[in-house]
C-alpha cells in the first residue's frame, strides 16, 4: 500500500516538520558496548596528514552549464587505522601507515587529495567538462570513469594521463541520479581493483531537470556523502595487497571515507528539523547492509534512482560495489543526541564483520 502513495502525500510526509526537544551532549564518554565512543565530537585528528574528507563537503549548487571541473590525482601515505585514538577499536594498537590513492580539487573549497574524492554536482541536460591533472610522485597513470558518462568508457579512455600530464573530456550529463566516479589506473584489471581500492572513488550527483520528490526535497535537507570500502593490505610494504583479495576474500579493514574512525572524528553534523539526504557507496567485493542504530530512512532511493518513487520506512538498506544509495530522513523524525537517554544515532555496516573491521561512524542531531 506505501508503495502505491503518490509523489504528493510521501512529499507532504516528508517535508511535515514538528517540534523536536532533548539535550544534546558535546561529548561522548567511554561505553564497553560502542568502544569507538572515546572523544568528544570533532575532536582534532592527532596525526598531520588525515586522509578522510568530512562527509558534509558537496558543493552547495550545481556547477553551470558548459562548466569546468578540475581534479587532481597524487598519492598520500597516511593512516589507516591510528592507534591510541577514538577509533582504534579496529586495529591492533599500532599506527598502521598505508599508501593512498587520492583525488583532490572539485567545486568544494577543500581541495587537497581526500578520500573520497571530491563531490560532483551538476545538472541533468547541462554539458560538463572535467580536467584531470595527474600529480603522481609514484609514476602512476591515473584516469577517471565517470559512471554518469556514456562513452569512452565513462571518460577513462580520453583522461588517461601520465604523471605530468593534464588531460580533459567534455559529456552532457543526460541520466539523472547519483553516480560514482574512479580512477581505473592504464585500464588492467590489477589497475581497476587497485586503483579504486586504493581510494580513487568519488561521487557525481546529476539532478534531475524534471519534477520529483528527491528535486522537491533537497533544497530544504542537509546533504552527506559516505564511501565505504574493503582495504587489503600488506603489513611488508604497507600497499594494496591483490593476493589477498583474490585468495582470501577478507579485507583486513572495511572503511568509511578512508580510514578507521573517519567517521568519528568527522560526524554527520545535522539539526533537530532539519531534513537530512546521505549519498553512501560502496567499493569492495562485499554488499554493504547500511544502517543508523535509533533511525528509519523515511525514504531510500534506491541504487540511486531519484526520479521514481522511492521505497519508504527502510531500516537497512543494500549497496551493491561500485554503485550508490540515496536515503532520505524525515528532519521531524530526527533524535537528538542525548547520552544521559542512550540517544546516540551509529552509523553501520550491520553485516557483524564489517563494523568489527571498522565500519561504524556516527550521526550527531543538536537542538
Amino acid at each position: 500500500m506505501l508503495k502505491k502513495c503518490s509523489n504528493v502525500i510521501i512529499l507532504s510526509i516528508f517535508l511535515f516538520c514538528a517540534g523536536l526537544s532533548g539535550v544534546f551532549a558535546g561529548h561522548f564518554n567511554y561505553d564497553p558496548t560502542y568502544p569507538l565512543v572515546g572523544g568528544p565530537v570533532g575532536t582534532p585528528y592527532p596525526y598531520s596528514v588525515d586522509i578522510a574528507r568530512e562527509p558534509g563537503d558537496i558543493p552547495p549548487t550545481p556547477l553551470e552549464n558548459n562548466g569546468t571541473i578540475t581534479i587532481t590525482a597524487q598519492e598520500v601515505d597516511a593512516f589507516v587505522a591510528p592507534k591510541n585514538h577514538a577509533s582504534s577499536w579496529a586495529g591492533d594498537g599500532t599506527d598502521v601507515r598505508f599508501l593512498y590513492y587520492a583525488f583532490g580539487g572539485g567545486q568544494t573549497s577543500e581541495k587537497k587529495p581526500k578520500v573520497p574524492g571530491p563531490f560532483l554536482r551538476v545538472k541533468q541536460g547541462n554539458t560538463v567538462t572535467i580536467k584531470l591533472v595527474n600529480n603522481s610522485t609514484h609514476a602512476e597513470t591515473h584516469s577517471i570513469d565517470l559512471h554518469a558518462a556514456l562513452g569512452k568508457k565513462g571518460g577513462a579512455a580520453v583522461l588517461m594521463a601520465k604523471p605530468g600530464e593534464t588531460k580533459s573530456f567534455t559529456f552532457v550529463a543526460k541520466n539523472p541520479g547519483i553516480f560514482l566516479y574512479h580512477c581505473v589506473g592504464t585500464g588492467t584489471p590489477h589497475g581497476i581493483a587497485e586503483h579504486q581500492h586504493n581510494g580513487m572513488n568519488g561521487l557525481i550527483l546529476v539532478e534531475p531537470s524534471v519534477g520529483s520528490l528527491f528535486e522537491a526535497v533537497l533544497p530544504n535537507a542537509k546533504q552527506f556523502f559516505i564511501m565505504e570500502q574493503d582495504i587489503y593490505y600488506n603489513p611488508g610494504t604497507g600497499e594494496f595487497d591483490e593476493a589477498l583479495m583474490l585468495e582470501k576474500e577478507s579485507p583486513d579493514y572495511v572503511v568509511y571515507n578512508g580510514r578507521v574512525g573517519a567517521l568519528v572524528d568527522h560526524p554527520l553534523q545535522a539539526q533537530a528539523g532539519e531534513h537530512v539526504i546521505i549519498y553512501h557507496a560502496a567499493v569492495g567485493q562485499h554488499i554493504p547492509s547500511f544502517h543508523i542504530i535509533g533511525e528509519i530512512f523515511d525514504v531510500v532511493w534506491n541504487q540511486g534512482d531519484l526520479t521514481s518513487t522511492p521505497l519508504l520506512n527502510i531500516q537497512t538498506t543494500l549497496i551493491p560495489s561500485s554503485g550508490v544509495v540515496a536515503v532520505g530522513l524525515n528532519g521531524s523524525d530526527l533524535i537528538l543526541t542525548d547520552l544521559t537517554a542512550g540517544d546516540l544515532n551509529i552509523i553501520v555496516d550491520h553485516a557483524w564483520p564489517c563494523f568489527r573491521k571498522g565500519a561504524l561512524g556516527l550521526m550527531t542531531v543538536s537542538p
